[in-house]
């Protein structure tokens, strides 16, 4: 009896000192949460290959994106701005989203 007791816990130590074993020498994992990570630059996410997509103006105290404004597409040529531009009825706001873009 007493060496079935002792066989038992051998094991039950053997077992688990193979499970923690080989938790402990897995490399770590991309999503480990405890590995430390540089913090996120925010102005990469608005670029392409060093053009900034968006480009933002004050209108009366606010901040608009004049591509929007506009309604084209982000980061859309000077030629197809101009194009929805002049679609548009002129007013001041559109004015503003517009050389907003050409200085931008």
């Amino acid at each position: 009896m007493r060496y079935f007791v002792l066989v038992n816990s051998a094991l039950v130590i053997m077992l688990l000192y193979l499970f923690f074993k080989d938790r402990k020498q897995k490399p770590n994992s991309k999503f480990d949460i405890n590995k430390k990570s540089k913090p996120l630059d925010s102005s990469s996410f608005f670029k392409t290959e060093g053009k900034e997509l968006n480009v933002l103006f004050n209108f009366n105290g606010e901040t608009f994106d004049a591509y929007e404004v506009l309604g084209v597409p982000a980061g859309s040529p000077l030629d197809e701005v101009e194009k929805a531009y002049k679609k548009t009825d002129k007013n001041e706001f559109q004015k503003a989203a517009f050389d907003a873009i050409k200085k931008g």
